[in-house]
């Protein structure tokens, strides 16, 4: 659901994927998860993914799924 967002986002910050594991303490292959939508993020996550990248949880929420 916001898995292409949360792509989006992290690309314009130019954080690998592997960067963002290691900051949000997960592995790679659990973070690659997220960003296909193949596991539902919970909002803990997202909270935590939105500070790595500096932003509003909000800018993750808004204009996901168009």
């Amino acid at each position: 659901m916001y898995g292409e967002k949360i792509k989006e986002l992290r690309e314009q910050k130019r954080i690998s994927q592997e960067a963002m594991a290691e900051k949000l303490h997960i592995t790679q292959s659990a973070y690659s998860k997220y960003e296909s939508n193949q596991v539902q993020i919970s909002v803990d996550m997202l909270l935590r993914v939105a500070e790595v990248l500096e932003i509003s949880p909000m800018d993750i929420i808004n204009n996901s799924g168009k």
